[in-house]
């Protein structure tokens, strides 16, 4: 899936959970942090509760993505029609309004945005006063279009998982036609661009545009390796050729964050390559930790699909391709010949399962998103001010690793 389908599945509440009462074990201890007389955030990290906040009360996603067709919003979307006859708001409520509200209002976690706002958290000493709230409102607008993005990226690939469940209930393509479903995932990637700001120099709109486009394609090429390797299960991909899928198709979303907001906070060069190296580090990671949990989970219901879901769809994750590479001839072949048969059946799925386990290819894949993880976070961590908001933003991180892995 273009962004882990579990952690999408995963309440609101759990992750809240999570953060508020998981000690920073050793994968997530950060450097201790040198208390600034002058910084507020020495005395005050903002919340997960109070992020969440601001981001439901903005009107940023729904200027983004109209919850209602009127002639004043279709007139700021596109040319008005030849005539003076009013356009057909009604059907474009039902195809477009509609089916994207549907999905938005089950709701989510809105990662994202968080983590754009620890990112200005981080920064705000280094602006100056009179900028700081236009600054703050830039960067989440930034957040929120990654939002957007991503869910028009959750419709299409529910469309080419010909997936069941999406946030508990059914998939957009069984409550839509197809293909009104199909040009809604389409229409959201585009028009996530309009809640880029409005109130910054050009030159800092065109860096902005040209990553948005830069990255939407990185996430389709991603995409393509991944779908093209599962619908074609003779070859089989290297592990350094799998890390170039998820570079592309997991890391591109939250590489597009940190590149927006690298421009709006005017990074020094080596500060904005080491968040987007962090950027790819927690992609990788994210990917590989959402593969294991697809073959590890126990809690199974509708609304989650099933464990080894990734096994009938005859995906080659991290775990599978260690195993192809590294196990015995006979092990092997068996894996590959229950992969080609996309099956449901529980005993070969959970058969595939055992190989991996007999190869220890699952471990030694977590120890390789641990690995992947740990270097981009010690990378970054030096380039950060030291605050307690850089701690704040890697402990949530982790809080997101920690779910994934159950």
């Amino acid at each position: 899936p273009l962004s882990g389908n579990l952690l999408e599945n995963t309440s609101l509440s759990q992750l809240l959970e999570i953060v508020r009462s998981n000690p920073m074990s050793d994968l997530d201890k950060v450097t201790p942090i040198r208390q600034s007389n002058h910084s507020r955030k020495a005395m005050k990290v903002r919340s997960l509760e109070e992020c969440l906040s601001i981001i439901n009360d903005s009107n940023y996603l729904t200027e983004i993505v109209p919850r209602e067709m009127t002639d004043k919003v279709l007139g700021a979307l596109v040319p008005m029609p030849f005539s003076n006859e009013s356009p057909d708001l009604k059907n474009v409520q039902e195809s477009i309004s509609d089916p994207a509200w549907n999905l938005i209002s089950r709701g989510g976690k809105r990662w994202r945005p968080i983590l754009a706002i620890y990112l200005y958290d981080i920064f705000e000493d280094l602006i100056p006063g009179d900028q700081r709230e236009t600054c703050f409102n830039q960067i989440l607008r930034c957040g929120i279009v990654t939002e957007v993005i991503h869910t028009s990226s959750l419709i299409l690939d529910d469309i080419e998982d010909n997936s069941e469940y999406r946030r508990g209930q059914k998939c957009l393509h069984h409550l839509y036609p197809f293909d009104t479903t199909l040009n809604c995932g389409i229409f959201l990637s585009f028009v996530s661009s309009n809640g880029y700001p409005k109130d910054l120099p050009a030159e800092k709109r065109v860096q902005m545009y040209e990553a948005h486009t830069q990255e939407i394609v990185a996430m389709t090429l991603g995409q393509s390796w991944d779908l093209s390797w599962h619908n074609n299960s003779k070859g089989t991909p290297t592990e350094n050729q799998y890390l170039d899928m998820v570079l592309n198709k997991t890391a591109a979303l939250i590489r597009l964050l940190f590149k927006l907001c690298s421009v709006i906070l005017d990074c020094a060069p080596e500060t904005t390559q080491g968040l987007l190296k962090f950027a790819e580090g927690l992609g990788i990671s994210f990917q590989i930790l959402d593969d294991i949990l697809n073959l590890t989970m126990s809690d199974v219901s509708a609304s989650k699909g099933y464990r080894g879901e990734d096994i009938h769809e005859g995906k080659f994750s991290m775990p599978v391709i260690h195993c192809l590479h590294n196990a015995s001839e006979n092990d092997a072949d068996r894996l590959r010949e229950i992969l080609s048969l996309k099956t449901t059946d529980k005993e070969l799925i959970n058969e595939a399962i055992s190989i991996l386990e007999k190869n220890e290819s699952i471990t030694y894949s977590k120890r390789k998103a641990h690995e992947i993880l740990f270097e981009s976070k010690e990378n970054l961590e030096n380039l950060l001010p030291d605050c307690p908001a850089r701690h704040a933003f890697f402990k949530f991180v982790f809080a997101l690793m920690k779910k994934l892995e159950g």
